[in-house]
């Protein structure tokens, strides 16, 4: 993340599969915040999770997408992780009333107006086309804090 409460960090923005090509962002700091959620641009602008990111460490973010039966590509519900690399194990911070799912990734990194800027550094990125479970969660957290020590 930026060290700064100026602008969005977004990881990742997507196009989603229903036609409306919305530029939805999948983990992204609010602006002019520290504000961890979903940004839907179609529905509900800024969806919290209710956790303020430390930005002047390395964070470990894990969103857990789950789409509404039958809904559009943003409806449902996006569950956070978040650890620092002195945590035993990535903690649930809370949830966003979007989903993180259903949609095509079309980028990584994005700095609202300032798109030269970036989201800051960006150590790792993985994704998976289905939930993981907390089990698979803290798995991948202790493979990974370890190269951020």
């Amino acid at each position: 993340w930026r060290h700064s409460d100026n602008g969005f960090r977004s990881v990742l923005a997507a196009t989603f599969a229903d036609g409306h090509g919305s530029n939805d962002h999948t983990i992204i700091i609010q602006n002019g915040s520290k504000s961890l959620g979903i940004h839907c641009n179609r529905s509900g602008g800024h969806c919290s999770c209710g956790h303020s990111v430390d930005v002047t460490q390395w964070n470990f973010v894990v969103v857990v997408g789950k789409k509404a039966l039958g809904g559009h590509d943003f409806e449902g519900t996006s569950e956070f992780f978040v650890a620092t690399p002195e945590q035993e194990r990535p903690c649930f911070v809370g949830t966003s009333n979007r989903v993180a799912c259903g949609g095509k990734l079309d980028r990584v990194g994005y700095a609202g107006g300032s798109p030269d800027v970036g989201p800051g550094k960006l150590a790792f990125l993985k994704c998976w086309n289905r939930s993981l479970t907390v089990a698979e969660i803290v798995r991948i957290f202790e493979e990974t804090a370890p190269l951020f020590k």
